[in-house]
């Protein structure tokens, strides 16, 4: 009786202002156990909240968290280093411990576990108002010497009592070294027993993650352990034996676990840290994703359904962290999709980033990526799931790329908005990466082989406390982001109370003092557990609603709550983070917004249930012995557009390294193709295809059949060049259209031949005659072909924009105005417009009557090149302006009339905002080029603002390789970390080239009628890479034009991450006239290659869309509808 009452306390806790709904409960149970003073107490709160007029809220607290200093929990995970134990030994002995939080003995309240890895575990019991008794030792936790490092809570044996799982790491004694189950005896007494569940692993265990992978009720384990610590221990081990250190999969036979581990195909020799269980391609069966150290990729095991996995990283995951600590899993932008954050270890700061961080080796890098270790960069991972398998990593868009030495990472709505945030810690007893401190280590070591070599001794006396004693110690404060929306993170340390420096490594959440809202517990190295009261009920007035499952394993269960078109989903699972376990007890927030909600509860086992126009501020205890069996699924709604095989091209780029000769490029430009171009060539009345291919492989015109496309013979001498763009027009008058090829490239700083541009002709039939000794000898780089009939005359001119100077980016390149006399092509851009010609890296351009007065006008853009404007005035193609703070890495522009007022606006696709590179006009992104170090070759600087100094982008190794002197004038690595831009190239920037970029963003250009341009970002998740092509289509027949577009830039320098993140997006008009992204899987078009170029043709009644890729095949994807008769 005396627990029922409990149940009710908690139910309706007085936080979530219910006292009336407690006071019904109450009136169940014998007035004896209350007094009437205290009823009466409760009924005049209950009267006073009917009866007072509600005030409006009034912030009480400073902050949102608050560290509280007499919780009683005064663990304290102390590391203690000596000559025969420490770092230069063993180098995980800094990567910490976790925590564990659960209602041990079922009173409501969730009590907290601590490993430690010198000192004993700790449990300690909630006595509520946050307040922590310990109680380890009567409880029957062990202090026998072992190193813990992971914590695990879960029913194991299925007998409704929560037991804990220890992963021990660390010590060569495999005997210490023996994972701990500690079986729940009740009323907080447990029994050590992992020997007799088959569970006393001894593989270096540093987390185990919970499952039912098979569905057979009963929960799995999956454990991950790594390699010797100890690293002459390491060194020793032979291949072969390197299974008993492997990840384990444990089956739950009932009594006993068994090792599946070789029969589900997972036998690895990786360095892992934390797995995290989730269903992450959505098809009820629960799949795995492992971090891992070092240069073994993170796996990602995709639940076969057979007892078997199978690693999809590579197939799903376009890229990943290098150094890949903690991980969780969520559903951060409520799309009913989860999403993947994992943890790595770069600095956000200069000085930081400068001191701690080594250059990446290109050869390495790129060698692993073909041994199958994938593209793995050291920055925090953020992966959108798209849908279908496929995810898009946003880190640097969302700007929680960087959060230094990082461990456990966790998403949660902290602040009860409705958004989850995100929290890192982080911090290292010793800065072990700091450059600085390593040469030193090694300098000391060569003195003390020097001076036993001169005493004639064979072997050296060295004290490696010594030689740590000459590293630094930063105390960090952890990273917490607040979760604004739209893939947008705040970081929040300061205002929510989170700015404590120190060490912390695991890490959990949950509602300690059961007030409705998530309190954090983290485990620190060298000083006291930090307790994290959230005091939401103060800082901010906020709704929540939490669920809790009860009756079944609900591992795998998720559950969605709707309120009005708002979506919040959760999985349940409760190890995240870092070697951690959080609470089980789900917590939705929803902001200022009160109306009820809807809530979805999906068990393991398929079945639902629904509780409809539920209230808020509630615990809501879902019971599976009311689930049912849903009934027959909805049909799924077919997407637009679906993938054909149509046409048999791949694009095979020739080998060239950008990198060898202009070591500080942010990207290779020997790799712009291929390009695109449609067009009736054969008279059919179909369009066919034109694709470049790159130096050394045939370009090729495909003809248009019901059947699908059929290349012709290969363009005449096609092989010797670099296709870069193509433009189909008649060039003639005689009526079929005639080609022209841009010649581009960055391999030849000598045969200028290779750059020159090409010219077809058409017999009318669809076959081509080489023409281009019609063409002015061409020796810049181009890129776009612009046919327009600039000189009114009747026949059809082009203009041909310069991409590139090779070997000497970023200088500008020629552009020509190429007048047609007659079918043969006259340079007159010097005497129609000067300012044209060497306006800069142009990447394309667009005619048209941008003023409405009938005359035609050119816009070009370009790399480091504002949005530039040309006009016709007095015979002369003169520049009339540009559009303010423009200056960007602009790929393409197109027109339409984007906001429906009869005029035409613009599209402009550029870099995207995924990425490092930060610019706007405040803080511009910044070059200088010029021969710094007076060697004959063009060198390039690369700089960014960060707290109003301008610094280089490179570090001092990476710049060395370029210009030598760095070193000298830099001794070391904390006087270059300190350097401006302008300290370090010196008085060489005033005569230096000097570009700078102030917008990444891809934009709408909106005309305001008088040809005068205002700037607006596309959809965020335009901005998830660049945007090299722009297609328009109505694709649902409303009289509006869709727009689709494509991009991603693969071939960055291995520091910065390669763009990766876009499939190809629709923006579709909304009621509010807005344009917005329509779901990938609604799209229906998963295009994450390094495309190029894009075309929409019709193809037997339906609209095709064709996207030509980089170094890969083309793909193309058919309309699942039949267009309409023109």
């Amino acid at each position: 009786m005396q627990q029922s009452i409990e149940d009710a306390r908690l139910k309706y806790s007085s936080p979530y202002g219910n006292i009336g709904a407690f006071l019904c409960e109450v009136e169940k149970f014998p007035f004896s156990l209350f007094s009437m003073r205290y009823l009466n107490f409760l009924f005049t709160l209950f009267l006073l909240s009917c009866t007072q007029e509600k005030k409006p809220f009034l912030k009480s607290a400073d902050t949102l968290f608050s560290l509280k200093e007499d919780s009683g929990v005064d663990f304290n995970n102390k590391i203690i280093e000596t000559s025969s134990f420490n770092y230069l030994f063993y180098e995980s002995i800094y990567n910490g411990a976790g925590v564990g939080v659960a209602d041990l003995d079922g009173d409501g309240l969730e009590d907290l576990f601590f490993a430690g890895n010198q000192v004993a575990d700790r449990l300690y019991k909630n006595l509520g108002n946050l307040r922590f008794e310990d109680i380890s030792k009567q409880s029957g936790i062990s202090d026998d010497g072992g190193w813990s490092s992971g914590v695990s809570i879960a029913d194991l044996n299925g007998d409704g009592l929560l037991d804990i799982y220890v992963c021990r790491f660390m010590l060569e004694d495999a005997a210490l070294r023996q994972n701990l189950l500690y079986i729940n005896q009740g009323e907080m007494k447990f029994k050590e027993s992992a020997a007799s569940f088959g569970l006393n692993d001894a593989g270096y265990s540093s987390q185990a993650t919970f499952l039912d992978y098979d569905k057979d009720g009963r929960l799995d384990l999956f454990l991950v352990n790594q390699p010797p610590n100890n690293s002459a221990a390491r060194q020793a081990i032979h291949p072969d034996s390197l299974y008993q250190f492997s990840d384990r999969l444990y089956h739950n036979d009932g009594d006993h676990f068994s090792d599946r581990t070789a029969q589900a195909g997972m036998i690895d020799k990786a360095y892992g840290h934390v797995a995290i269980a989730s269903d992450l391609n959505a098809d009820g069966l629960t799949d795995i994703y492992v971090t891992n150290d070092f240069d073994e990729p993170d796996f990602l095991y995709i639940n076969q359904g057979d007892g078997t996995f199978k690693d999809e990283a590579k197939n799903m995951l376009q890229h990943m962290s290098n150094f890949s600590m903690g991980a969780d899993i969520a559903d951060i932008d409520n799309d009913g999709l989860l999403d993947i954050f994992t943890a790595d270890m770069v600095a956000e700061d200069n000085k930081r980033l400068k001191t701690n961080m080594s250059g990446m080796n290109p050869k390495k890098f790129y060698a692993l990526v073909e041994k199958g270790y994938h593209h793995q960069y050291m920055f925090n991972s953020l992966q959108i799931n798209r849908g279908n398998g496929h995810f898009s990593e946003i880190a640097q868009l969302a700007n929680v790329y960087a959060t230094d030495w990082s461990w456990s990472a966790l998403l949660a709505d902290l602040d009860s908005d409705g958004n989850k945030d995100i929290l890192v810690t982080n911090g290292l007893k010793k800065d072990v990466r700091d450059n600085d401190f390593n040469i030193a280590r090694r300098k000391r070591v060569r003195e003390l082989q020097e001076e036993a070599t001169a005493a004639g001794k064979t072997g050296i006396d060295v004290n490696p406390l010594e030689l740590m004693e000459l590293s630094p110690s930063t105390p960090l404060s952890n990273y917490i982001y607040k979760n604004s929306g739209s893939y947008q993170f705040e970081k929040a340390m300061k205002e929510w109370g989170l700015d404590q420096k120190g060490m912390s490594h695991g890490a959990a959440y949950a509602d300690l003092d059961n007030d409705g809202d998530l309190d954090l517990i983290m485990n620190n190295m060298d000083a006291p557990a930090f307790i994290l009261e959230n005091q939401r009920e103060k800082y901010v007035d906020h709704h929540g609603l939490q669920v809790e499952l009860k009756g079944a394993i609900p591992y795998g269960s998720v559950v969605s709550v709707k309120q009005g078109d708002k979506l919040q989903t959760q999985e349940y699972q409760t190890v995240r983070g870092f070697m951690s376990s959080s609470t089980g007890i789900l917590n939705f927030g929803f902001g200022t917004d009160s109306s009820p909600v809807d809530v979805h509860v999906q068990w393991p086992d398929g079945k639902v249930q629904e509780f409809k126009q539920s209230r808020l501020d509630q615990r809501m205890i879902a019971h599976y012995s009311e689930a049912k069996v849903p009934g027959p699924k909805a049909s799924e709604i077919q997407p637009l557009f679906s993938a054909v095989n149509l046409i048999d091209f791949k694009h095979t780029e020739n080998l060239f390294d950008d990198f060898l000769t202009e070591i500080l490029i942010p990207h290779r430009m020997s790799t712009q193709g291929p390009c695109i171009a449609t067009a009736d060539v054969n008279g059919d009345g179909l369009e066919d295809v034109f694709i470049g291919a790159a130096k050394g492989s045939n370009s090729s015109i495909f003809f248009q059949s019901a059947d699908g496309f059929t290349a012709a013979p290969a363009l005449p001498d096609s092989r010797r060049f670099e296709d870069t763009g193509a433009s189909f027009f008649d060039m003639d008058g005689d009526g079929d259209q005639d080609l022209y090829v841009a010649s581009g490239g960055n391999e030849d700083r000598r045969d200028f031949y290779v750059y020159q541009d090409r010219l077809y002709e058409n017999d009318g039939k669809g076959n081509f005659k080489d023409v281009s000794t019609r063409l002015p000898h061409i020796k810049s780089s181009t890129s776009c072909v612009r046919p327009c009939d600039f000189d009114g005359d009747g026949d059809i001119d082009l203009f041909v924009g310069g991409r590139q100077v090779p070997g000497k980016y970023p200088f500008p390149a020629k552009s020509l105005l190429l007048k047609n006399e007659g079918g043969r092509f006259v340079d007159v851009i010097n005497g129609l417009a000067i300012e044209l010609e060497y306006i800069g890296m142009v990447t394309d351009a667009l005619w048209s009557d941008r003023d409405g007065d009938g005359s035609i006008d050119l816009t070009v853009v370009g790399e480091w090149m504002p949005v530039t404007f040309f006009s016709w005035n007095m015979g002369q193609l003169s520049k009339t302006g540009e559009l303010p703070n423009s200056l960007g890495w602009w790929n393409c522009i197109k027109e339409l009339d984007v906001d429906g007022d009869g005029d035409m606006d613009m599209i402009a696709g550029n870099l995207g905002l995924n990425i490092k590179y930060k610019a706007s006009p405040e803080a511009p992104f910044e070059i200088f080029s010029a021969d710094f170090d007076k060697s004959g070759n063009n060198d390039i600087y690369m700089a960014y603002h960060q707290d109003g100094n301008c610094f280089p982008v490179r570090g001092r190794e990476c710049s060395s390789q370029q210009l030598p002197f760095v070193k000298e004038r830099f001794p070391n690595y904390d006087q270059f970390s300190k350097a401006s831009v302008y300290e370090v190239l010196g008085a060489d920037t005033a005569g230096a080239l000097h570009y700078s970029a102030q917008q990444f963003a891809s934009v709408f250009l909106i005309n305001d009628g008088a040809g005068n341009y205002v700037m607006k970002d596309l959809p965020i998740q335009a901005q998830f890479s660049s945007v090299n092509s722009i297609l328009f289509r109505d694709v649902d027949r409303d009289g509006i034009h869709e727009i689709i577009l494509f991009g991603n830039q693969f071939d960055r320098e291995v520091e910065t991450t390669r763009g990766d993140a876009s499939y190809g997006l629709l923006l579709k008009k909304n009621k509010a006239g807005e344009y917005v992204a329509m779901p990938q899987p609604s799209f229906g078009i998963y295009a994450g290659t390094n495309v190029r170029g894009a075309a929409l043709i019709e193809w037997n009644k339906k609209s095709l869309i064709i996207t030509v890729n980089s170094n890969d095949q083309v793909f193309c994807f058919a309309e699942n509808q039949i267009s309409e008769s023109p």
